[in-house]
Formats: structure tokens, C-alpha cells, sequence
């Protein structure tokens, strides 16, 4: 899993992105960072392998142009700095991130035959790697790939072949599905974030002059006023503006993702454990596995769940209402010398559900 964050407005993009970043890259990344942003039809990018202090230490990231912009820290899954977001398209002007896995879509779909297939269509991949690495695509030479930087050139390819950038994106959803969510920007669409989701959390936050995105409101600037705040729905791709945001549902969705939210179970679990004192924190891990039996009960709760979204939304509620504190710990970075932080929560004063 990974954590992402997006900004279209009128202030420059890049200290915004990174701020956002720093509050939520222990949740699920810290291991590999990129950032994306676009300035006079022109696309700006840098990443590493590590996270956002050593994006900040290596790159020019914080003075990147531009008011527009996305940003990416990546889980510990393997592959050197062309395997971190974001994934860039062969003429340099889309950057693409991502957040989640093949998942429930293992067994439905191939995912070497479009890397294979865009491949030998003469797409280059930065990120290929000569020793196979966990589930990543493998090409014909038998090298693997990371399969984010096959959808972003497989949006490429539709685009190359005439689609406007929301059905390319769109089309490529549904036609290489995963449990993820993607944003996408593109120099020839210089005011607008392309976005598609299929389960994995999306929050978008509209004040009166930009448009936050990010896979956690908690990310959210705290001295921005927001006019709203919503999930970006499941099963579709918008093109998010700084004032306006279009939604463009699938007319085909790969799966059906569960519109029901077990929040009650969920919560009374999450508050459980962190009444239990078993430790005296807990990360994203913890609270992911203890909230997994309430998806279980239920068919309908058996499709694809939302059950990432719906752990960041419960934190927010008893973040906001006073309940836990954050911190921070130290954890072994992706390579030797590196190191990456762990976002943690503790109770401060927790009730119990009545």
C-alpha cells in the first residue's frame, strides 16, 4: 500500500504536496517518494529511494514550478528508484501514481500480457528489472516490471491513439483492473488532475481557491478552510479542476466494490484495541488486521471493501474528537543506511461505543 496526495489551485504546488505528505507517508509509505508537477506546458518531476527527508536532501523536489501537482511514497516492495512514483510516459509529458495491488483481480486478469503487449509496441519501462520481484509483470525476456508503470503507459497508448485523457484513463481502469486508485497529469491539460478509483481510499478537499486530493483527509492542510469533503466514488475516473471536479462513472466496472461501510464493528474494534494496552501503539497494520473480521460476516461485505478508506475515516473522527495523538517511529529503510518512518496512533482518552 502506498500513500498519494494531489493540488490544483493558484498557490505554488510543491510545498503543499510535501507538507501533505510528511503528515500521512508513515500510514502505509516511507520507503520510496516522488512528486509530479507541471509548469508553462512542461512536466517537472524527481523521486528516490527513501522518504520525503530524503526526497527533500537529494532532489530539488521543494522548488519544483508549477500549481498544479501530484506526490507518491511507496511501501517497501521491492526495485530501485525507477521503481518509486511517479511513472512518467515516454515523451515526458504524463506523470501517473498509485495506490494498491492486483488484489481480488490475481486470478481474473494477466498482468504480463499488456506489459508484454505494450512492450513489444516499443514502450520503454525505466523500472525493468532482470530479477523477477514479488508479483511484478514479467516481460517476454523474462525481466519484471513494475505494474504501475504499465497502466501509466497503457493510458499513454490510448492517448497516443486519439482518446482524450479521462476516457484513456478511464478505459485502462477497466480494462487492467486492480484494487487501486491512480492520479494522473498530463502538459497538454495544464489545470486538471485526472482520477480513478476502484476501491483504494481517495479524499478530495474543495476550498474556495484549490482542490486537495489525498488518500487520507487527515493530510489536509489544517489552516485551509474546506468548503467539502468527500470520497471520490468507487468505479469511476474525474477530472479534478481548482473550482469543479467532472465524475465519469464505469459503464462497465471490472468488479462490484462494497457500498457498505461495517463503521459500528469497525470502530468498536479500532477502540478495543487501543483500550486493550497490549502495546502502547499501534500502526496502520494493526488496525488493518484487527478490523478485518467485520468484513467476513456479511456476502455482500465479501466483495471488494473499502476497508482502507474506512480505517483513515474512523482515525480522523477520533483524531478530531480529541480521542488519539500521532507520532512517529524509526523503522529500517528500503536499502542498508536508510531508514523510514512508521506513522503510529495512541489512545488519549477513548470511549467505548455505546
Amino acid at each position: 500500500m502506498c500513500n498519494i496526495a494531489g493540488y490544483v489551485g493558484n498557490r505554488r504546488a510543491a510545498p503543499i504536496l510535501i507538507e501533505m505528505m510528511k503528515k500521512q507517508e508513515g500510514f502505509c509509505g516511507g520507503y520510496y517518494t516522488g512528486i509530479a508537477t507541471l509548469h508553462e506546458n512542461k512536466l517537472y518531476y524527481a523521486k528516490v529511494v527513501g522518504g520525503v527527508s530524503d526526497l527533500l536532501k537529494n532532489t530539488d523536489a521543494e522548488s519544483l514550478p508549477g500549481t498544479i501537482g501530484i506526490m507518491h511514497s511507496r511501501s517497501n516492495s521491492g526495485g530501485d528508484k525507477e521503481c518509486a512514483h511517479p511513472f512518467i510516459s515516454c515523451d515526458e509529458k504524463m506523470a501517473y501514481i498509485a495506490n494498491g495491488s492486483v488484489g481480488f483481480f490475481k486470478k481474473l486478469i494477466n498482468i504480463n500480457e499488456v506489459a508484454q503487449k505494450l512492450d513489444q509496441e516499443g514502450y520503454i519501462f525505466r523500472s525493468r528489472c532482470n530479477e523477477k520481484i514479488e508479483s511484478y509483470p514479467v516481460l517476454s525476456d523474462g525481466s519484471s516490471v513494475h505494474i504501475s508503470e504499465v497502466m501509466c503507459h497503457l493510458i499513454e497508448s490510448y492517448i497516443n491513439k486519439g482518446m482524450n485523457h479521462a476516457e484513456a484513463m478511464r478505459k485502462s481502469f477497466m480494462d487492467y483492473p486492480s484494487e487501486i486508485v491512480g492520479l494522473m497529469i498530463h502538459v497538454s491539460e495544464m489545470n486538471a488532475i485526472f482520477a480513478s478509483r476502484i476501491s483504494m481510499p481517495m479524499m478530495i478537499g474543495h476550498s474556495s481557491e484549490a482542490t486537495y486530493l489525498s488518500t487520507t483527509a487527515l493530510a489536509f492542510p489544517e489552516d485551509v478552510e474546506m468548503n467539502s469533503i468527500y470520497a471520490l466514488p468507487v468505479n469511476c475516473t474525474a477530472a479534478v479542476y481548482s473550482n469543479s471536479i467532472k465524475i465519469m462513472p464505469f459503464d462497465s466496472p471490472p468488479a462490484k466494490v462494497s457500498n457498505i461501510l461495517p463503521w459500528h464493528g469497525a470502530y468498536e474494534r479500532i477502540i478495543n484495541l487501543l483500550n486493550s494496552d497490549e502495546k502502547s501503539y499501534y500502526g496502520f497494520e494493526d488496525l488493518l488486521q484487527a478490523t478485518l473480521p467485520v468484513w467476513e460476516k456479511d456476502e455482500v461485505l465479501q466483495q471488494i471493501s473499502q476497508k482502507d478508506m474506512m480505517i483513515y475515516e474512523i482515525l480522523r473522527t477520533l483524531y478530531e474528537n480529541g480521542n488519539i495523538v500521532f507520532g512517529e517511529v524509526e523503522k529500517e529503510g528500503a536499502f542498508p543506511g536508510l531508514k523510514a518512518v512508521q506513522k503510529v496512533v495512541s489512545k488519549k482518552h477513548v470511549q467505548n461505543v455505546a
